[in-house]
């Protein structure tokens, strides 16, 4: 859990850097930006984790990897459901 926690406040310390409304209105830079970031904050999550759980040095990046991979996977995941709800016009109340 101490992984996922620091990756999450890794990715909201690199959005709010790059500025939450910059990650989402430009197409190239949002796709190249986030997922990016989720790359290297899910494998920020996989080396904590690994290095709870497993000894030898090989093993945790293995795991990391396996972990960034993972990352890659849910940011363009993420991506295709915020575009499907920007499509469909789906924002909370504050951003209206």
């Amino acid at each position: 859990m101490i992984g996922f926690i620091v990756a999450s406040i890794a990715f909201d310390i690199l959005t709010r850097t790059v500025g939450y409304r910059n990650c989402l209105d430009k197409p190239l830079p949002t796709v190249v930006g986030l997922i990016s970031f989720s790359t290297i904050c899910a494998g920020l999550a996989g080396l904590i984790i690994g290095s709870f759980f497993m000894n030898p040095k090989p093993l945790i990046t293995i795991f990391a990897g396996l972990h960034a991979t993972g990352g890659f996977i849910g940011g363009i995941i993420g991506l295709v459901l915020i575009g499907a709800l920007k499509t469909r016009i789906v924002t909370p109340k504050g951003l209206q």
